[in-house]
């Protein structure tokens, strides 16, 4: 009996060791490292590029003409956008604007859609400078960039040039890399520019009446609502409402160029992105405005997605001359000439203008016949003065005979040019001699009629009647 139980207690014994060091046992001794296990944390792409994944808008500018710059005169500045980061510019907008440097055509704004990494474009300007530089050594000239990139993040620089007014400009100057901001944007809105704008009139005049026509861009990204474009500036009244507008014109800068037929407010409506919208004025000029360049300050005010109230304002360069007023004529009746008759010309040129007029060589033409003492150099004209010179005239050509004459003077901004006027001359044939006597003869007796030559008969004929005493008529 002891043995039997002796040998229960070793068969317990035995399986209580061998369910501690079975595998299942060996599970539940062990920690379980997998589920303690700290998860790795999974990258996420943002769309903020890295410090260098970003366009660099560097520039270098030129002259185009080697000369020197001189005041009341034009130059053309070329500038030349390199981007030299690693990703692609958009909407790149270029603004010039100087001390006395004025920008023809454009108001100094240029845009450019894109511009991809190691790419080049080049921009040409051309500048005014105003004669109040006369004198000056110098003059400076500061361009500002804004572009964006994919992203959507905004960009911009401002270059300053230093422009000699008295040694040749350099070929090429660099600029470096210009020192970018950059700044948040949103994601969404409009940009209204003057892409270009022309006058109907080449050049303006104190008086005139002429139309002006301006493109309006929309270079954003979001439509620009109830566009209201103010001629001369406005601004927006401090509890201004998309539903009350709030635009302020009436303030408006307008002394030298005032709107016919409406006021200085247009509506037009809404401007769509990447569309063009056009807008001709009618304007006249002031009576009193001297000669010179003038800015027009234009202002858009809209609404943008948000219905808040946006302004945008814009100027252009309109420039109005002086230029002389003159007529040509003959100071004494010029009767017809005969064909081979030499006769001086009385011609006089007379200032019609309200000024005195400052004009160079004058020069005479003639459509057919000969010419001399046909040059010359009329000088100052006082308003109703004249000047007259007498060319020498040999006709050689029957009929009209048109006479050209021009006038080389230099207008207000150093250009030359030339005024030209016309006069008409009538040549008649020489006439042909009448034979002496007879009615309408030299005498003023009858015209006799031309002998005729007799013949053998008619001879004979008289010789047979004189011997018969008859007359030989």
């Amino acid at each position: 009996m002891r043995q039997m139980t002796r040998l229960a207690l070793s068969g317990i014994l035995l399986f209580v060791l061998l369910l501690a060091f079975s595998p299942a046992a060996s599970v539940q001794a062990i920690p379980n490292l997998a589920s303690t296990k700290t998860p790795r944390p999974t990258r996420t792409l943002t769309n903020t590029p890295a410090a260098m994944d970003r366009p660099i808008i560097v520039a270098a500018y030129s002259f185009v003409k080697r000369e020197k710059i001189l005041p009341g005169s034009d130059f053309t500045l070329k500038l030349e956008l390199y981007n030299q980061g690693a990703l692609k510019a958009y909407n790149i907008t270029v603004t010039m604007q100087g001390d006395k440097l004025i920008p023809r055509d454009n108001g100094g704004l240029q845009v450019v859609n894109d511009l991809a990494p190691s790419a080049y474009r080049t921009l040409r300007q051309t500048m005014y400078v105003s004669p109040d530089l006369n004198g000056q050594p110098n003059a400076t000239l500061t361009i500002a960039v804004a572009y964006n990139d994919e992203f959507g993040n905004s960009y911009s620089t401002s270059l300053v040039l230093l422009i000699d007014l008295n040694e040749a400009p350099p070929t090429s100057s660099y600029v470096g890399q210009p020192a970018a901001t950059r700044t948040p944007t949103p994601a969404a809105r409009s940009k209204l520019i003057i892409g270009s704008y022309q006058t109907d009139l080449q050049k303006l005049q104190a008086g005139n009446l002429f139309k002006l026509t301006v493109d309006i861009q929309n270079q954003g990204n979001a439509s620009a609502r109830n566009v209201t474009m103010v001629l001369g500036g406005a601004t927006i009244s401090a509890e201004g409402t998309p539903s009350s507008s709030g635009v302020s014109g009436g303030s408006a800068d307008l002394s030298k160029f005032a709107p016919l037929g409406s006021s200085n407010l247009y509506s037009l409506g809404e401007i769509i992105p990447n569309t063009t919208f056009t807008q001709t004025i009618p304007l006249v000029v002031n009576v009193s405005t001297e000669a010179g360049a003038y800015p027009l300050k234009i202002s858009f005010v809209y609404e943008d997605g948000s219905g808040n109230l946006i302004l945008d304002d814009q100027v252009i360069t309109l420039l109005v001359y002086g230029l002389p007023q003159v007529s040509a004529s003959f100071y004494e009746p010029v009767p017809d000439l005969m064909v081979g008759e030499f006769r001086p010309l009385p011609i006089q040129i007379t200032n019609i203008g309200k000024k005195g007029a400052i004009l160079g060589d004058i020069s005479i033409s003639a459509s057919s016949g000969l010419l001399n003492k046909n040059t010359g150099t009329v000088g100052t004209i006082e308003a109703g003065g004249y000047f007259t010179m007498d060319a020498e005239y040999t006709a050689d050509t029957p009929g009209p005979v048109t006479l050209t004459i021009q006038i080389k003077y230099t207008d207000d901004f150093q250009q030359s040019e030339v005024i030209e006027k016309t006069l008409t001359l009538n040549v008649i044939d020489m006439p042909t001699p009448m034979p002496e006597g007879g009615e309408g003869g030299m005498d003023g007796g009858e015209v006799l009629p031309p002998p005729v030559e007799e013949t053998f008969m008619d001879k004979l004929l008289k010789a047979i009647l004189g011997f018969f005493g008859f007359s030989g008529g």
